[in-house]
């Protein structure tokens, strides 16, 4: 990658269109969520997602309440509560990381599932790999 690619994280203006986002919960070999989306960079330098998924088997909603209520005030999260990040850009270049936590929303009108997270809620420290 050249340093002219490089010019919008100094900035802390990176932003790019993806063509496939998929997140993978942990200890599963089957991705949970799909679909085209955005990547882009915070103010504060966090690089943020946002993934728009079609509900095909129309479970989302339920997974998404039962997941929750298995959450325990007080106690640190499961590593199944996170997720493997894996994104293909406009461009094609490759993203990836480990253990994000995510954001959902769902509309039942148009059986859309939103995802979202963002790198500074990754316990790896935001380290995203380009391949």
């Amino acid at each position: 990658m050249n340093s002219i690619r490089w010019q919008p994280f100094r900035e802390a203006k990176f932003r790019q269109d993806c063509s496939s986002i998929e997140l993978t919960k942990n200890g599963s070999d089957e991705v949970t969520y799909q679909g085209p989306g955005e990547l882009w960079q915070e103010d504060d330098r966090t690089l943020v997602f946002k993934c728009c998924c079609h509900d095909e088997t129309g479970s989302a909603i339920g997974d998404i309440f039962r997941e929750t209520a298995a959450l325990q005030p007080g106690k640190l999260l499961p590593r199944g509560a996170f997720y493997s990040f894996h994104v293909v850009t406009a461009d094609g270049e490759e993203w990836s990381t480990e253990d994000i936590s995510l954001n959902r929303g769902y509309s039942t009108i148009t059986g859309q599932l939103v995802v979202s997270g963002n790198s500074g809620r990754s316990n790896r420290c935001g380290m995203f790999s380009l391949h």
